[in-house]
């Protein structure tokens, strides 16, 4: 028999959403290109692999996407913020 898992997405689902904040998309929708979610991409393969030469725990790959995610976001809303103020 067969069988699959529900959970096993869950941790692609993350990456892909730090790796397109991290590029600068807006997560409000509005703005973000290609070039800067492929970059963000690229930055967190390249922390995936350099914590993984480190030997670090994998559980904690998770606690740095995410810190990685809020990172971005608050980055983001200050951007808007003094966007906003600026006009």
């Amino acid at each position: 028999t067969v069988s699959s898992n529900a959970n096993l997405s869950q941790t692609y689902t993350l990456l892909a959403i730090a790796a397109v904040a991290l590029g600068g998309t807006s997560l409000w929708g509005g703005r973000g290109g290609l070039f800067g979610s492929l970059l963000g991409a690229a930055c967190i393969y390249l922390l995936g692999n350099l914590l993984q030469i480190l030997q670090v725990d994998p559980s904690y790959l998770q606690v740095m996407y995410g810190g990685m995610l809020i990172f971005a976001v608050i980055l983001s809303g200050v951007a808007a913020k003094a966007k906003v103020v600026a006009v």
